[in-house]
């Protein structure tokens, strides 16, 4: 007689084996992506909290690794405006002390980011000023732009969407 463990071997060995054997049943994007080769975004990066901009990357890089499952390849565009430029910057002072290792952390996730084909990274030069922001305390991945409303403005009609990370 068979022991009982004989049968949940083979339970689980039948498990193991037919899984492999399913198609990737993870939901995909198939009607929206239909014919589409290339997904152009930028994305309006606006938040000043290091918490909440990491969050968003999480979703952001999702989004990236979708795509590029689903067979699409993407140019990318993040556009840093209003207080999001201070997370960039490595200069001193620009944002409270208990926040600099999240910021510095999320400096070093957007640099990876940044690596990925089809990535780039730009920063408005007008929040800079607004903020205190110095060109020379931004990473050498950081693109500066004179307005990033020009920057979504010239590639919206090119086929960009736009979404804003707030």
């Amino acid at each position: 007689m068979p022991s009982p463990f004989a049968g949940i071997l083979l339970l689980a060995l039948g498990l193991v084996l037919a899984a492999p054997a399913r198609a990737d049943d993870r939901p995909d994007d198939r009607v929206a992506l239909q014919g589409l080769d290339t997904a152009r975004v930028v994305w309006d990066v606006t938040t000043a909290d290091p918490h909440r901009m990491s969050a968003h990357l999480a979703l952001v890089e999702q989004t990236w690794e979708d795509l590029l499952r689903q067979k699409v390849r993407t140019e990318m565009v993040f556009a840093f405006r209003e207080g999001s430029v201070r997370l960039l910057s490595e200069q001193a002072g620009l944002l409270p002390f208990e926040l600099e290792t999240e910021a510095e952390q999320l400096r070093e996730r957007l640099a990876r980011l940044a690596r990925l084909p089809g990535v780039r990274m730009e920063a408005c030069a007008i929040s800079m000023r607004g903020h205190g922001v110095k060109k020379d305390a931004l990473p050498p991945w950081v693109n500066v732009v004179g307005n990033t409303f020009n920057s979504i403005i010239g590639r919206a009609p090119r086929g960009f969407a736009v979404i804003t990370l707030p």
